[in-house]
């Protein structure tokens, strides 16, 4: 009887921690699909362009709207930064956006120097930093696509670019495989 309850309390146990897994890789998967729709979002797309228009203009001479703007863009790339640095969500889902990352950081750097001097506060907009740092480095690694695996995919899914014709590509299908609704 002992054996019995032990083995369904193992059984209970392992059944618990799969879906305590699962449930957490459904919270990450809806953090990160939330994470990209704030980078996508078209009121953060035009704040980027209006920020990349005062690039090379001095900060002394920013006007209340470039700086609310400056703003606006460096919380949210604090807070990504935050949940890509703390592992809340994976980073190769900004693969190629670590150019604009850094740019963006270069053209705040001055509205967040202020304002951490002004308002003592040095770990302002820090994980943006972070964030900038990192995908700095990450430009000067090697990218995925220029790997060895991602070439020996390509050629090996060379057709991928020519017509396929239906009728091959059902026939291709395992014979022992049941045939699909």
């Amino acid at each position: 009887m002992q054996m019995i309850a032990a083995l369904i309390s193992v059984l209970a146990a392992a059944i618990a921690f799969g879906q305590v897994h699962l449930m957490r890789n459904t919270a990450h998967g809806e953090l990160l699909n939330e994470m990209l729709r704030w980078q996508g979002a078209q009121g953060l797309r035009d704040n980027r362009a209006r920020m990349y228009g005062i690039a090379s203009k001095p900060f002394e001479t920013w006007t209340a709207e470039e700086y609310r703007c400056v703003e606006r863009v460096s919380t949210v790339l604090d807070q990504i930064g935050f949940l890509v640095k703390h592992r809340y969500v994976t980073m190769r889902a900004f693969l190629t956006w670590h150019s604009q990352v850094v740019l963006c950081f270069q053209i705040a750097h001055p509205l967040i120097s202020y304002r951490r001097s002004e308002e003592n506060v040095p770990e302002l907009f820090l994980n943006f930093e972070w964030l900038a740092r990192w995908s700095l480095e990450a430009t000067r690694r090697r990218a995925w696509w220029h790997k060895r695996g991602w070439r020996r995919l390509q050629e090996r899914t060379s057709t991928l670019t020519t017509t396929f014709d239906l009728a091959e590509i059902s026939s291709t299908r395992r014979t022992d495989e049941p045939p699909r609704p």
